[in-house]
């Protein structure tokens, strides 16, 4: 069989990411992405790709409130492109490791560890955990292992507008900073930490089907990133609160990443004041 490693969603926030990391460390790669003119939800399509040891999906869609105003689609993108490959693993005997995302609802204990009760407290949320089924469905019937990377709040360079992270950034640039709601926390981990975890579990394939966390192991506010933000920036902002927090919001969020530890020898290493500061440098927002 080829070693190679199939990576879905190639273009997206991770999956590019992880692909330039193969890339420098040598490991035979193939991306693939909606973008190339792949639809991946498409059975068909997704038999004519090569054979690969191991299939990474990165790809599907990520905004809580585009998932409230269209669940269907999110669906589509987030569970049948998991459906079509797995059908790839199975044909190819591949190793899996599925990107899934925080998937616990209103956390009942803090941190949150892997054997906390699941819960979907929004159409996205409930497209993650559909797709996580079917991964250990898979592995159930076939044998073949499944890791599944719950990574929490990932932010860094080349995140598409409208996510907090760079939402802040572009309003410091701006001079305005505004914000739906200040009040809640939220496990911050940077992009380079999470391609770490995910280039680990392509080297070490853990036995099994195992659910793993991938967060920063602490809590911040909005409210203490946006501060955050504006001191390593050096500018001075206005900060607008709209005082309208979303339906079912989880008010904090704190991962536990001991399983990580255990099973890929990962720990979280970059500070959220060093990722801001360097992304805001990055940007052009500070010297």
């Amino acid at each position: 069989m080829s070693d190679r490693v199939l990576v879905a969603g190639a273009t997206g926030f991770i999956g590019a990411a992880l692909v330039a990391r193969f890339a420098r460390d040598g490991v035979p790669v193939v991306g693939v992405s909606r973008s190339a003119g792949i639809d991946l939800a498409d059975l068909r399509q997704a038999r004519e790709l090569g054979r690969c040891a191991v299939i990474v999906n990165a790809a599907g869609r990520t905004s809580v409130p585009a998932s409230c105003i269209d669940p269907r689609s999110f669906r589509r993108d987030n569970v049948e492109v998991v459906r079509s490959l797995l059908e790839l693993a199975r044909r190819d005997g591949a190793h899996v490791v599925q990107a899934s995302s925080y998937v616990y609802g209103t956390p009942r204990r803090l941190p949150i560890d892997e054997s906390h009760p699941l819960a979907a407290h929004n159409p996205y949320a409930a497209s993650k955990l559909e797709a996580e089924t079917l991964c250990t469905e898979h592995h159930r019937a076939t044998g073949l292992p499944v890791t599944i990377l719950r990574v929490f709040n990932a932010y860094g360079p080349s995140q598409r507008a409208g996510m907090l992270v760079p939402t802040i950034v572009a309003g410091i640039r701006a001079g305005t900073i505004e914000i739906a709601d200040a009040t809640p926390r939220r496990d911050f981990v940077h992009v380079d930490d999470v391609v770490d975890a995910f280039a680990r579990a392509v080297a070490r394939r853990p036995a099994g089907c195992a659910a793993i966390n991938v967060g920063s192991g602490r809590s911040t506010s909005v409210a203490e990133l946006v501060d955050l933000a504006i001191r390593a920036s050096g500018r001075a902002a206005t900060v607008r609160v709209k005082h309208t927090p979303r339906p079912n919001e989880i008010a904090d969020v704190v991962a536990d990443v001991r399983k990580a530890g255990a099973l890929l020898g990962w720990r979280p290493r970059i500070e959220l004041a060093s990722g801001v500061g360097a992304l805001l440098r990055a940007s052009g927002v500070a010297a």
